[in-house]
C-alpha cells in the first residue's frame, strides 16, 4: 500500500464522496471501498453491489497487489450475478478489484437463506480462507446445525468465478492518442442506464458521467479530456471504463495536449 490505506465499508449516499449508487433510490446498502494515500487523501473510491442490501466486512490487499473483498450481498442485479434464493436473504459475497480499483471478479456462495462473510485470509498457496455464517442448507452448504451456523469455505487460487457476462459488442474508442476528444462507440445489447468512469494511472477517478440513458443498439459518446471540475487533464496515460448491464469494459488512452 506504499503508505496508504484501504478501508471497505458501506453507503446508502449518493453525494459527498460517494461517485454512485446502485438502485433507484438510497434506501439499500452498497458495498464501499476508499483507497486513501498516507495522509488520507481519496486516491480513488468506488461503490459495488446492485439494487438490494450489500455489506463488506472484510478487505485484504493480495500478493498482486489488488484487494479482495468478503461480506454479504442480497442483490440479484448491478455487479452481483448467481445470487441464491431472493433479495430477502443474503450470500456469501467476494468481490476481487486490481490495485487501481477495477473489479476483476465476483462469486456469489451460499443457498437459498441468510449467508454471509466477516473475515478474509490470502492462503500461502494464493487461494482464500473465508469464515462467516450460515442458516442454509442448500445450495453450497451439506446441512446446517440449527438457526446460524459457522461457514468456512477455502477458496484455491483457481477460483471458479462468476465472470461478467460481456454485452458491449464492438467498444471502440478514437482518435488514440488525443488532444481535443475522443470518440466512444459501442454497441449496447440492452436499453438501460449506463455509466462511464476516466480513470487516472493511480486509480483515481477524474471524470464519471452517470445515468447515461443510452438506447438499444450502437451508441456513440465523445470525452473531452476535462476532469470533473472542468479542467483539461494532465498529458498521460488514463482508463475509460463503460459500465452496463451487469459488466463493464475497459479501454487504456493517452492524452496529449498541444
Amino acid at each position: 500500500m506504499s503508505g496508504g490505506y484501504i478501508v471497505a465499508g458501506t453507503t446508502k449516499s449518493t453525494d459527498g464522496d460517494i461517485s454512485f449508487h446502485h438502485g433507484a433510490i438510497a434506501i439499500q446498502y452498497d458495498y464501499w471501498i476508499v483507497n486513501l494515500d498516507s495522509m488520507g487523501t481519496i486516491l480513488w473510491e468506488k461503490t459495488l453491489g446492485g439494487g438490494s442490501n450489500d455489506l463488506a466486512e472484510s478487505i485484504i490487499q493480495t500478493t498482486d497487489s489488488g484487494f479482495v473483498i468478503a461480506g454479504r450481498s442480497s442483490s440479484t442485479d448491478g455487479e452481483v450475478t448467481a445470487h441464491h434464493g431472493t433479495t430477502q436473504n443474503s450470500d456469501l459475497w467476494i468481490v476481487k478489484l486490481n490495485t487501481s480499483g477495477i473489479l476483476q471478479w465476483q462469486k456469489s456462495l451460499g443457498g437459498t437463506l441468510d449467508d454471509g462473510a466477516y473475515s478474509i485470509q490470502q492462503t500461502l498457496e494464493g487461494g482464500f480462507i473465508v469464515g462467516g455464517n450460515s442458516t442454509s442448507s442448500n445450495g453450497g452448504l451439506t446441512k446446517n446445525n440449527g438457526k446460524s451456523d459457522y461457514w468456512i469455505v477455502k477458496l484455491s487460487s483457481l477460483v471458479n468465478v462468476n465472470e461478467i457476462p460481456n454485452s458491449l459488442l464492438n467498444f471502440e474508442i478514437g482518435p488514440n492518442p488525443f488532444s481535443n476528444k475522443i470518440n466512444l462507440s459501442f454497441k449496447h445489447l440492452f436499453s438501460d442506464d449506463v455509466k462511464i468512469e476516466i480513470h487516472s494511472l493511480d486509480g483515481r477517478i477524474i471524470q464519471i458521467f452517470n445515468n447515461l440513458n443510452l438506447g438499444f443498439g450502437v451508441n456513440q459518446f465523445f470525452w473531452d479530456g476535462t476532469s470533473k471540475d472542468g479542467n483539461k487533464v494532465e498529458n498521460g496515460i488514463y482508463f475509460i471504463s463503460v459500465f452496463s448491464d451487469n459488466i463493464y469494459e475497459t479501454k487504456k488512452v493517452v492524452v496529449l495536449n498541444d
